[in-house]
């Protein structure tokens, strides 16, 4: 019997394939089958270091270095995924744009690197690939943010980003279902990675906060980056037919809505 949550015949598109939950999505994928496309902003060697381990176990892998924030850039993503391995059929996005401060002190240049990378990035990518995938009735999922329900000290603009990546998942989930695309969100809280560390050491003021929302999880733990992938890898598998238009926390019960 075909395992639903296999990815075999499958083509992904991961991008923002080298963080942590980026990289957790990859290897899922790849280890389930598909043939995964990942791009990467600037960190080369980690993309060469994973594209050198999935190779050396017979699982196919294609690195793309790209911008989310061109739209020229998009399109390339896609094509050269549709190229090289045929069509596609999953589209996941884990781009972010990811500093913590007060709203008062946050720069014009910073915030619209944030609209930039978070919401207008994802709407190009979203546009540059749906035709792909019409054709193969395909999934996306969005890595989005518990604070994109109910906010977040420190992170006001990508939290307003967030929320406003929900309501446009939810639209395209509408008017794409009779093409048979479904489209999803997960949204992580504080997670067990590289990020998250960083995000403590930024500030004495940024380390307050990031320590109290770890106290705030109801799990007593900061989630691992590969079990939120799983739930990214869940929606994007055939296990998952009929949701469509969610926006699933994986925080560990951080928000509960």
């Amino acid at each position: 019997m075909k395992s639903l949550f296999a990815f075999h015949n499958k083509v992904a598109l991961v991008v923002g394939g080298t963080g942590g939950i980026g990289q957790a999505i990859v290897r899922g994928l790849a280890a389930g089958g598909a043939k995964v496309a990942f791009s990467y902003r600037s960190n080369a060697a980690v993309a060469e270091r994973i594209v050198s381990e999935l190779s050396a176990e017979e699982q196919p892998c294609m690195a793309l270095q790209g911008e989310i924030t061109d739209i020229a850039s998009t399109r390339d993503l896609v094509q050269s995924t549709v190229k090289q391995f045929g069509g596609l059929d999953i589209l996941i996005n884990t781009a972010g744009w990811h500093t913590m401060g007060p709203f008062m002190e946050d720069t014009s240049d910073n915030i619209e690197t944030v609209i930039d990378v978070e919401f207008r990035g994802v709407v190009y990518l979203a546009q540059a690939a749906l035709p792909a995938l019409v054709q193969r009735k395909g999934k996306i999922v969005f890595i989005g943010s518990d604070s994109g329900k109910v906010g977040n000290t420190g992170m006001a603009v990508s939290a307003g980003c967030r929320g406003a990546i929900n309501a446009f998942a939810k639209s395209l989930a509408r008017e794409h279902a009779r093409d048979g695309v479904l489209v999803n969100v997960v949204a992580p809280g504080p997670t067990d990675d590289e990020l998250w560390k960083h995000f403590k050491t930024q500030s004495e003021w940024a380390s307050k906060v990031s320590t109290a929302m770890e106290r705030a999880i109801p799990l007593r733990r900061l989630p691992r980056p590969e079990e939120v992938a799983s739930v990214a890898l869940f929606l994007a598998s055939d296990a998952n037919s009929v949701m469509t238009g969610q926006v699933v926390s994986a925080s560990g019960g951080l928000t509960m809505c």
